[in-house]
Formats: C-alpha cells, structure tokens, sequence
C-alpha cells in the first residue's frame, strides 16, 4: 500500500529503461553529483547509466531505493481499465482496491491502447482519441498515488504479424544498419510522441 509520505506520483515508466516522464511531483530531485536522503537520514547517491537523465528519472530512482527492504511495490497491468469488480471506468475503481482497501503503487498500461487493441483504447477511435484514453488513465493513475509504467507488444516487423510470430530474425534486423531500422525506429517515435 502507498506510504502517504512518499509522494511516487507523476512519473511514467517506459520498459526496462526506465525513462520517466513526471510533472510536478513532491519527490525530491537529485542530480548526478546531488545524492539524496534516505528516510533515516543518511545520503544515498543517485548514480544512473545515462548522464543526462533527467531530474525526474533520478528522483524515482532514489525513490526506488529507498524502497529497498521495506516490502514490495505491487502493480496491476490495466488496474483501472479491466475488473471483475467493476463495470464503469471511473478511474477510481479497481480490482486491487476492491480487494485490500488500496490501490497498487505500480500501474501497467501497454501500447496497444494506441491501437485499440486493448481497452480503454478502441478500434474504432482515431489514433488521437486512443492517445487521448492513454494519457487519461496515466493521469487518474497518478491521482491514486501510483507509478506508471508503459510496455509495448511490438510487432514483428519482418513478417508483419503480430507479437506472437517470433520468426525471421527480427532483432538482427532492427537493429541500426538493418533493413527494419526505420521502421523499428518509427514504431517507438510513435509511441514517444504519444506519451509527450
């Protein structure tokens, strides 16, 4: 459950990267030669691969280690768009808090939102009302405390067919100099653009 000390609100997870997006959040920012505290006082240096990592994507970090030992951050993957529970999407609502009184700190969405082949994307909607559903439920997720994070099911861009066909030696071929590159590269500006 969320330690209502803690502000861990607007930041978006991208994948394992972990590039964040936040705006606005109570976490303290912590530079590259700033360390942060931990709850007891102590510093604790931010230190991340990427030397130009932003304030925020810093600050989540520290955040996440000073997390370490005190327990575990539970996610839920569409905890505001599917339920059991529930059967309107008011972005309050959800499977997690109907079962513990609370809402997970992680919220899972995906890129086939954008799609509509996954809610509350539709395939109906205009690519812009599916980024529209996107950006709503990563903002009701930050209004309920929690940390958003955001996976893609790609697809394969050789064979043109969805996640599942692993066939044809697609990472050779996004990779740069592949003859799938630009599409690769297409694919994640789309969903940058999205998520901005």
């Amino acid at each position: 459950m969320p330690n209502p000390a803690v502000n861990r609100r607007s930041f978006v997870l991208i994948g394992a990267t972990a590039a964040v997006a936040a705006a606005g959040s109570g976490i303290p920012m912590a530079s590259a030669a700033t360390p942060t505290t931990t709850p007891a006082g102590a510093p604790m240096p931010v230190r991340i691969v990427d030397d130009k990592a932003t304030s925020a994507t810093r600050a989540l970090f520290a955040y996440l280690m000073r997390q370490q030992g005190k327990g575990i951050l539970f996610g839920h993957q569409h905890a505001l768009s599917y339920g059991f529970t529930f059967t309107t999407q008011d972005g309050k609502a959800s499977d997690t808090k109907a079962a513990v009184g609370d809402h997970p700190a992680l919220f899972g969405w995906d890129t086939l939102i954008l799609d509509g082949d996954e809610r509350p994307g539709s395939r109906e909607a205009a690519e812009a009302e599916n980024i529209a559903a996107l950006s709503r439920c990563i903002r009701q997720a930050d209004a309920c405390g929690g940390i958003n994070t955001l996976s893609a099911h790609m697809p394969n861009f050789v064979t043109g067919k969805n996640f599942y066909d692993t066939s044809g030696r697609v990472v050779s071929q996004i990779l740069p100099g592949g003859p799938k590159h630009a599409q690769f590269n297409a694919f994640l500006d789309r969903i940058a653009k999205a998520v901005k």
